[in-house]
């Protein structure tokens, strides 16, 4: 699923954020040096709590979003919130921004405009809403089941 579906699932998700538990909470600065920061951190993070069999598409994921807020933020700072609950880790990226972040097609030889197409590939959901404190973006990675064991 992708940014493009219905509001409702945007509420659906934040329902299921609301009953989770905060692994993670970072401010970042708007500076490239806060994407390796945020990768660290979430690597780190996640190997605490027995997530491992997420680690590579977090750490890919929250690269992404982060280098999105930062390139594309307005403001000083971006927050980083991660969140499990059920199997599901929750990743929401937040930051000042003139609008929320769209798919959108990439030219063959350009170096960027792929970050939200490899999210929608890598997360089960995903989606921005813009909200008081700036604009959302988010998304959800389910641990496979064998993980679980």
């Amino acid at each position: 699923m992708n940014a493009t579906e219905s509001s409702a699932l945007d509420e659906d998700a934040q329902s299921d954020v609301d009953e989770s538990v905060a692994l993670l909470h970072m401010a970042l600065e708007l500076d490239p040096r806060s994407v390796g920061r945020a990768r660290i951190a979430v690597a780190q993070r996640l190997g605490r709590h027995q997530l491992r069999a997420l680690c590579d598409d977090a750490v890919q994921v929250v690269s992404e979003l982060v280098t999105n807020a930062i390139q594309h933020g307005t403001g000083h700072t971006v927050t980083l919130t991660l969140r499990e609950a059920d199997r599901t880790l929750h990743i929401d990226v937040a930051g000042s921004s003139d609008g929320c972040p769209a798919l959108r097609a990439a030219p063959a030889g350009a170096e960027d405009g792929r970050g939200l197409w490899i999210v929608d590939r890598l997360a089960t959901r995903w989606g921005s809403r813009s909200e008081e404190d700036g604009v959302h973006t988010w998304c959800m990675l389910v641990l496979p089941l064998q993980a679980v064991a």
